[in-house]
């Protein structure tokens, strides 16, 4: 058996079980009323139940913590070891380096799935859930879930590390705009870390990956457009913390590796959630609005304004997801030069997004103004002569959605 097949395996088991668990968790946000409304800012139209991401979080700790349980039993106590394969028992002997490491992701991960609930429940305000945030990831960096950084002074590494937990978790929770928008990209991010850590010969972080991915796929299938379940705060902020601390358990450093440059590979492999998040903030600063305001301005909201609807908005998101975290993995084992190829086709990969953008804003303001001065002349409401074209002009700025600069 070999380690593709073990994988295959997690992500199987974690896939049917979520699967079977998102009607019973759909069926219980409606009982407790954990139901999302339909808002002015939002895509949806009808109530929505939110407790689609306590079947991740179900599948995610039993399928960790049954396999963890079972190498504990045939590993430390003997037991059952009879009856597991030959293959397996191989497999288990690595499942008790990773027990501290697991156990202190999880109890972060239990508190901040608490905090996204309470969120669902009594709407926290954002300064309350980032300060909830901020305590829970210096808790897990306390307890040594923190990267070897040895060339970097012990605080910076530190307090790096607390804001990188913290803005995943939140660049989840601001990417879950649509319909699987935020677990199409989590499972993309996992399957493609994942690889990753295969590559490096650090399987135990893979399978964790991996099994995140499986519990996340299981309830994709009732979150895709037309979704009858979302992820709620709950959901998405587990993924973004899990998908963080993870990658900070494992190293992207092997033997092969000539260069720095596979540090940056979480990052990069997480680029469009941050890069949502960072264009949300840039705008709303270049507006003068608060940088708390929940508005229209997140990328699937642009992608909408641009034509796009919200499933051709979501591929195009999952595309340049996997685009920007499948050329990020050749930097595993990539020489100098390469490394810096490697870079500047991704820094062209966002460029171009943000070209397409700018093109669209520049579009719109340019079809609102036509539209201004149809309206002000009052043609063809009042029936005045017109200029050649103008009606067609304001006919296809009232036929096209308009798009914020």
């Amino acid at each position: 058996m070999r380690w593709r097949d073990v994988y295959a395996y997690f992500f199987l088991v974690s896939s049917l079980l979520s699967l079977s668990l998102v009607p019973g968790c759909r069926h219980l946000a409606g009982r407790l009323g954990l139901v999302d409304q339909p808002g002015p800012r939002k895509i949806h139209r009808a109530p929505t139940p939110l407790l689609g991401g306590l079947a991740i979080f179900v599948t995610f700790f039993v399928v960790v913590w049954g396999h963890l349980l079972v190498g504990y039993l045939v590993n430390d106590l003997s037991i059952f070891r009879e009856y597991i394969p030959a293959d397996f028992l191989y497999y288990f002997r690595f499942l008790q380096v990773v027990y501290p490491q697991v156990a202190t992701v999880f109890t972060g991960g239990v508190l901040v799935f608490l905090v996204g609930l309470l969120d669902d429940r009594r709407h926290l305000s954002i300064r309350a859930r980032l300060l909830a945030e901020f305590l829970v990831a210096g808790l897990v960096v306390c307890l040594g879930i923190r990267p070897q950084l040895e060339f970097l002074p012990t605080p910076v590494v530190w307090l790096g590390t607390i804001v990188w937990i913290v803005g995943i978790t939140n660049a989840f929770n601001l990417l879950d705009g649509a319909d699987g928008l935020a677990a199409g990209v989590a499972i993309l991010s996992s399957l493609i870390l994942a690889f990753v850590m295969a590559l490096g010969h650090q399987p135990m972080v893979a399978m964790l990956l991996v099994a995140l991915a499986g519990a996340t796929a299981g309830f994709l299938c009732f979150n895709w457009h037309p979704a009858s379940i979302f992820l709620g705060s709950a959901g998405s902020m587990f993924l973004g913390y899990i998908l963080s601390t993870t990658v900070l358990v494992a190293t992207f450093m092997t033997r092969e590796t000539t260069t720095i440059f596979p540090v940056l590979i979480p990052a990069l492999v997480l680029g469009i959630p941050l890069y949502d998040t960072a264009s949300v903030v840039v705008i709303r600063t270049l507006r003068g609005q608060p940088l708390v305001l929940a508005d229209q301005n997140h990328l699937i909201h642009r992608l909408l304004r641009m034509g796009f609807t919200p499933v051709q908005g979501v591929l195009f998101v999952y595309l340049f997801t996997f685009c920007i975290g499948i050329n990020s993995t050749l930097l595993v084992r990539a020489s100098l030069l390469d490394s810096l190829m490697v870079m500047f086709q991704i820094a062209g990969i966002f460029l171009l997004l943000v070209v397409l953008e700018l093109v669209s804003m520049r579009r719109g303001r340019e079809i609102e103004r036509a539209l201004q001065r149809a309206e002000e002349r009052g043609r063809p409401e009042t029936g005045d002569p017109e200029k050649p074209g103008e009606r067609e002009e304001a006919r296809e700025a009232r036929r096209l959605p308009p798009v914020s600069a």
